[in-house]
């Protein structure tokens, strides 16, 4: 396996991006960092204390869910990792790099497809995955997603949204104003997340806002693109009327959001808004969940639930800062006692020219697979230049703080 070294992030790993949790709730191998930029050897001697390791050679023993012989449910693919992942772009080939998969697209080379690009807001793994300009970038709020370029606010969707400079970056990108692109959350239906979300892939993410964001002939309805109603093409049910191809019930709901004060649910059986709740959505407030129709406060299930930094102890289901030295600077690669030792790594890091934007301490993985690093980091294996595993470690892009 080729390995290579990203810009910003000098550190030696398989090229595989794409294939680690950017959430830091993940493992794998993947390129390193969040920018654009050439490949760079890494000399072993700036692996520092890495070089001689009892690490070298160790290879994962997570857990896979499939392989050649175990195929992946539901469609699915398995990819590198052994993890099933959704198919690629229908009618686009398999990839190996971005080249192969043409504008408006990016290779998932762990997966070996095609994916489409991701907007704004939008969960990454790296800036290559992102359109309209848009850098990849952690998030103090917790997560790492895609922005956009912009030259003014006015570039910017509205509400919601600045252009902010960020240091480090050439261009001004748009940021929410809230400092959250999503709000964290377990779900399995549309009706599990807060307003304004849709469940993709088990996760609350934005949805649509307006008609305007969605294709030609559908409109935004419950957070999602759909067909356009048209009495005569596309009615609405009995018992509802269509407007500017939505259907409505005058004077009630047919679908949650319909209910906008907090705790209030859609009764569909006289659809009409009532006091109470049946999902987590009704609760309309983050970080609440509906038990027994109430809302009540609701602790983390996982890294991925926390802020920048922070993990979760699945026992009293709170967020605590992460203990260890991550990203703690000016260490020193040459001491065997950096960072505390192994399986802590100090590793020098250069910007795509070259230059170098110093040494920075890297903690090890942890055992839990699913939360085997705090949120903003990811876990992946760190080689030498002649491809031998030096160990796994929890991975950010340390020079530029989170936005």
């Amino acid at each position: 396996m080729m390995t290579r070294c990203v810009a910003t992030a000098l550190v030696c790993v398989a090229a595989l991006a794409a294939c680690s949790s950017g959430s830091g709730t993940g493992t794998g191998t993947s390129d390193v960092g969040a920018t654009t930029g050439g490949a760079v050897d890494v000399p072993a001697q700036d692996l520092g204390s890495t070089g001689d390791s009892a690490l070298a050679g160790e290879t994962s023993t997570l857990p896979v869910e499939c392989s050649v012989t175990v195929p992946c449910p539901g469609g699915k693919l398995c990819n590198c990792l052994g993890r099933c992942v959704p198919p690629g772009e229908p009618g686009l080939p398999k990839c190996t790099t971005d080249k192969n998969c043409g504008s408006d697209y990016f290779c998932d080379t762990c997966a070996s497809v095609c994916r489409k690009l991701k907007g704004l807001c939008e969960a990454c793994e790296s800036t290559k995955e992102c359109t309209d300009g848009g850098e990849c970038l952690d998030f103090a709020s917790g997560g790492r997603y895609c922005l956009k370029q912009c030259v003014s606010t006015v570039g910017c969707p509205k509400p919601g949204f600045s252009c902010e400079a960020v240091p480090g970056l050439g261009s001004k990108q748009c940021k929410p104003l809230s400092g959250k692109c999503v709000t964290p959350s377990l779900c399995t239906t549309d009706a599990s997340c807060k307003v304004g979300e849709i469940c993709n892939e088990g996760r609350c993410g934005p949805g649509c806002v307006e008609d305007t964001g969605c294709a030609v002939g559908t409109v935004c309805s419950a957070f999602r693109c759909v067909p356009a109603c048209d009495d005569a093409k596309n009615p609405c049910a009995s018992g509802q009327e269509c407007k500017a191809g939505h259907c409505k019930i005058i004077g009630g709901c047919l679908e949650p959001k319909e209910c906008e004060a907090q705790e209030t649910y859609c009764d569909l059986t006289t659809h009409l808004c009532k006091p109470g709740c049946q999902t987590d959505f009704d609760c309309k407030k983050a970080g609440f969940g509906c038990e027994s129709g109430k809302c009540i406060e609701k602790g983390c299930a996982g890294n991925f639930f926390c802020a920048f930094s922070e993990v979760c102890d699945l026992k009293s289901g709170k967020c605590d800062k992460a203990v260890g030295p991550y990203c703690e600077k000016d260490c020193d690669p040459q001491s065997e006692t950096a960072c505390g030792g192994k399986p802590n790594m100090c590793l020098k890091l250069q910007d795509k020219d070259g230059n170098d934007k110093g040494a920075f301490c890297f903690v090890g993985c942890g055992a839990d697979p699913n939360n085997a690093c705090p949120q903003g980091y990811a876990c992946q294996e760190v080689k030498d230049d002649k491809g031998t595993v030096q160990g796994r470690i929890c991975f950010r892009d340390c020079t530029y703080n989170p936005i």
